[in-house]
């Protein structure tokens, strides 16, 4: 395991909502201007292929907080991470602005709770927006020290759309379209001959939250850096926003495109050399409550635990990442994703091939009758699974599912 030091352990974690791995520079992005996150990056393992469980928020922290799955039942009597850190003496703290993680039948967990009340309308300066605001309150709990774990959740861009506007202006050039000047974030369906222009305005809306975020992180990062003990920082997207990828702006409906599943995860070390280590193995919300064990020492399985990943990139990992909300389930193999949907009398099945359609633009099933059968024998064991120690019944997954197209 990786070693800090003798001295008492922390632990900051940050979720920011809506935040997708696509529109960050260290995650390919090439147009918008990440310094913040750069930096980190640098600094810090990078998860390539991290994958929420579940895009509705209860259920994706009660993964973060009591390990498991979104899809499978919770054991009885489990207890969350903040009261098995409390027990070996790591009292913790959450800081929120968003209602529904303050008041998550988990969050009773932690020994400080601070609920952070955001204020609607656009802002002139980044100092005074939503995210920056609630960055405040926790360098606050940061340079207090008073305690080990503080969990920090950004309502991010499921909140209003606060940033100024000369960060959304600028990524506009001659003859593109204004981007809106309001605080509303979209939420819609798009008809088949919808206004491109529109959805581009949108898109430089988006991109000015996401510099704002960056800048906060950045002043984040700071007060971290002055901090006197070992400090874990892991920062993770909770789900992201699709912007008309197919056909969906925002939280229109729960279509289990990566778009919406496939969020950034970085993890800064300290002690470790200050480079950044990419890792491309999945990595699902579960593994983060057992890194979060580990490095507290306390019980509980570590055999997923990122801080092994990083010592031993080789360990041997699980080849798929599995999300489920309502009727649709997502199963993701290094080769292909594989979207399936049972609401209907049979399962429908949508393919992807994997690096390399990045967006899920181009359904392949068709072509490739064998592997939808094989992907839903595969959500078939999956559906039989009933707790977290059976999911090593999945593989070896069947060859046909870690093979591309020839």
């Amino acid at each position: 395991m990786v070693e800090a030091s003798q001295e008492k352990r922390r632990a900051v974690v940050l979720v920011i909502d809506r935040l997708g791995a696509g529109y960050l520079g260290p995650f390919g992005n090439t147009w918008i201007d990440t310094p913040g996150f750069n930096q980190l990056a640098s600094q810090s393992l990078l998860v390539d292929q991290a994958w929420v469980d579940s895009p509705q928020l209860n259920s994706l922290y009660r993964t973060l907080w009591q390990g498991g799955h979104a899809a499978l039942e919770p054991s009885q009597g489990d207890r969350c991470l903040a009261e098995i850190i409390r027990a070996a003496g790591h009292p913790s703290c959450l800081i929120s602005d968003e209602p529904e993680v303050a008041a998550h039948p988990l969050h009773s967990g932690f020994d400080q709770v601070e609920v952070v009340v955001t204020a609607d309308g656009v802002k002139t300066e980044i100092e005074d927006t939503n995210v920056a605001r609630l960055f405040s309150f926790a360098e606050q709990a940061i340079e207090s020290q008073e305690h080990d774990l503080i969990w920090i959740h950004s309502q991010g861009m499921q909140g209003c759309w606060d940033a100024p506007l000369e960060l959304r202006d600028y990524y506009v050039e001659e003859d593109d379209p204004e981007p809106p000047r309001g605080d509303a974030r979209p939420n819609q369906q798009l008809p088949v001959d919808f206004d491109r222009d529109e959805l581009q305005a949108w898109i430089w809306a988006y991109a000015g939250q996401v510099a704002m975020i960056d800048a906060c992180l950045s002043m984040l990062l700071e007060t971290l850096d002055r901090a006197n003990s070992p400090t874990l920082f892991v920062l993770m997207g909770a789900r992201g926003y699709p912007l008309g990828e197919h056909g969906i702006i925002g939280e229109a409906d729960l279509s289990l495109h990566s778009e919406l599943l496939h969020v950034p995860l970085l993890m800064r070390v300290p002690g470790q050399a200050t480079h950044s280590v990419r890792c491309q193995q999945f990595v699902q919300p579960d593994m983060l409550n057992e890194t979060l064990n580990e490095w507290f020492r306390v019980d509980g399985n570590w055999s997923h635990s990122l801080l092994r990943l990083l010592e031993s990139p080789s360990l041997p990992w699980p080849q798929q990442a599995i999300a489920q909300a309502n009727q649709q389930w997502m199963l993701h193999t290094p080769t292909w994703l594989a979207r399936l949907d049972e609401t209907g009398s049979e399962t429908n099945c949508q393919l992807y091939l994997k690096p390399d359609d990045y967006w899920d633009f181009n359904d392949v099933s068709d072509r490739c009758p064998d592997v939808v059968a094989e992907f839903k024998e595969l959500l078939r064991k999956v559906r039989a699974v009933s707790n977290d120690a059976n999911w090593q019944r999945l593989e070896p997954l069947h060859e046909l599912l870690l093979t591309a197209l020839n």
